[in-house]
């Protein structure tokens, strides 16, 4: 038995809690646990109508109705923000996927360059733009880049996302 089949053998033994090297393990019918997500998460196959998750969903639109309707002071405006800004978060996650999907696949293909300085650079930046926060990012965008270009808002949102989920997307796609 080679060093693969051995390891295979050790893996499954290690997963059925049962800690055998017996080399000849592979004949004999090994227990298997089944692991779940555990109680909280519902299975796929699961036809109750009420779990924990649709519960909790349904208690929070509850409590979220009842504010808006019998406290509108505060919630119901915060409300109609909210709404108005949906668009706005949908249309700047976008752009950002999008702009993330161009520049995470130049870095992924210029880690696997054959040219060792276009390895370097792709490296450099994934390793460099991941050390630093997102909100650094945007802080940084929008007031260090706007003092010397007009930049709004949105574009330095969006800037900021597509540069910092470029180099995961290069990890990615590498």
């Amino acid at each position: 038995m080679n060093d693969q089949e051995l390891d295979e053998v050790k893996l499954q033994a290690v997963r059925a809690k049962v800690l055998s090297t017996d080399p000849h393990a592979t004949r004999k019918k090994i227990p298997t646990i089944t692991m779940t997500d555990g109680v909280l998460i519902p299975r796929k196959d699961s036809g109750h109508l009420f779990n924990s998750w649709r519960i909790t969903f349904l208690g929070a639109l509850i409590l979220l109705a009842f504010l808006v309707i019998f406290r509108p002071d505060p919630y119901r405006s915060i409300f109609l923000v909210t709404i108005k800004g949906a668009p706005v978060t949908f249309q700047a996650t976008i752009f950002a996927i999008i702009g993330a999907i161009v520049i995470g696949t130049i870095t992924g293909l210029g880690s696997v360059s054959k040219k060792h300085w276009v390895n370097i650079i792709s490296g450099i930046y994934v390793e460099t733009i991941r050390g630093i926060p997102l909100l650094v990012q945007l802080i940084f965008i929008y007031y260090a880049m706007g003092r010397f270009f007009k930049i709004e808002g949105m574009v330095a949102a969006v800037t900021a996302l597509a540069i910092c989920f470029g180099a995961y997307m290069g990890e990615i796609v590498r």
